[in-house]
């Protein structure tokens, strides 16, 4: 299903300052979930002290920064994916080791000289990840300027079947990546109609359960649900099924509040780190002319994010 993207309010920020908050603010978020560990439902006054705490002191676990590699990618090739390449791409920036399981075994296997397709497809038996990695990475496939919502979801599904060939796994990357294309098109005055935004989502699934639980989404929001509601209801595993309905509730809930959706995610995370990273990076991609502060960034990150960003631009300037 190809389904265009609704009418805007006209852009008055660039898709570099877009692309860019996005990045950016979901590296942040990466690091104030690490930071908390695996608390469950933290108090809101922690994760204000975390929140406010040097990005710099604050260590990534591996598999951080592939939504960067993706960007990266993307952009050196006018907005396509060749899968071989971004498969090595991916295994030279993962600072994971060869012991790793999962879908991080398949980036171990690249580096070792395997071919992905191999490894990728024998995981859990043959099914496949379903983890939440290739739905963070899927981050960057709604940062392509020139894309209709059919290719946004088409080209996540084929970045992200290099490590999760899972349905559910591809199905959560189409979702993450659909909601990052329609956040940039909707900022910054257009008011978000959560049941269309996730109309359009729910558009490009092919699993009946990411369905239903988008459906569950629409509940929680319509009775205000806070973080201990939403946990027990979608949950917080780190599966693509339980990470990118909390994710997009935490962002639904506050679409144009950065900082109230950030906090919203982290204290509901429970250790998953995916999930603030995928909320911030939705709603730095809605309100990019909103400032972050210095102390969340590192330099290394807001230049790595500013170099993606610019490159993205130019596949607009081609388009």
């Amino acid at each position: 299903m190809i389904t265009t993207i609704p009418p805007t309010t006209p852009v008055t920020a660039s898709w570099h300052d877009i692309a860019h908050r996005c990045l950016l603010l979901a590296g942040c978020a990466e690091r104030f979930s690490v930071q908390l560990g695996t608390a469950r439902l933290p108090d809101p006054e922690v994760v204000d002290k975390v929140m406010r705490l040097p990005a710099a002191d604050i260590a990534v676990p591996p598999g951080s920064g592939q939504p960067f590699v993706l960007a990266e990618h993307l952009a050196a090739r006018g907005g396509d994916i060749d899968e071989h390449d971004l498969a090595a791409e991916l295994a030279a920036a993962w600072t994971g080791d060869d012991t790793a399981t999962g879908a991080g075994s398949v980036l171990a296997a690249v580096r070792a000289g395997q071919p992905w397709w191999e490894s990728a497809s024998t995981l859990y038996d043959g099914q496949g990840s379903y983890g939440n990695g290739a739905a963070v990475r899927a981050i960057a496939a709604g940062l392509v300027p020139k894309a209709g919502i059919g290719a946004v979801a088409a080209t996540a599904r084929r970045a992200a079947a290099i490590t999760h060939t899972h349905p559910l796994a591809l199905d959560g990357a189409a979702a993450v990546a659909v909601a990052v294309a329609l956040s940039t098109y909707g900022q910054p005055s257009r008011t978000l109609d959560a049941n269309r935004f996730l109309d359009i989502v729910a558009g490009q699934l092919r699993c009946p359960e990411l369905r239903s639980c988008l459906n569950i989404v629409r509940a929680l929001l319509r009775h205000r649900a806070g973080p201990a509601e939403v946990v027990g209801t979608v949950g917080n595993a780190d599966t693509a099924l339980r990470t990118v309905p909390a994710a997009l509730t935490a962002y639904l809930r506050h679409p144009e509040q950065p900082d109230a959706a950030i906090a919203f995610a982290l204290q509901l995370a429970g250790g998953n780190h995916a999930i603030p990273t995928i909320t911030a990076a939705l709603a730095g991609a809605r309100s990019p002319q909103l400032l972050t502060p210095r102390s969340w960034r590192t330099p290394g990150d807001d230049m790595r994010a500013r170099r993606a960003a610019r490159a993205l631009s130019a596949v607009q300037a081609d388009a």
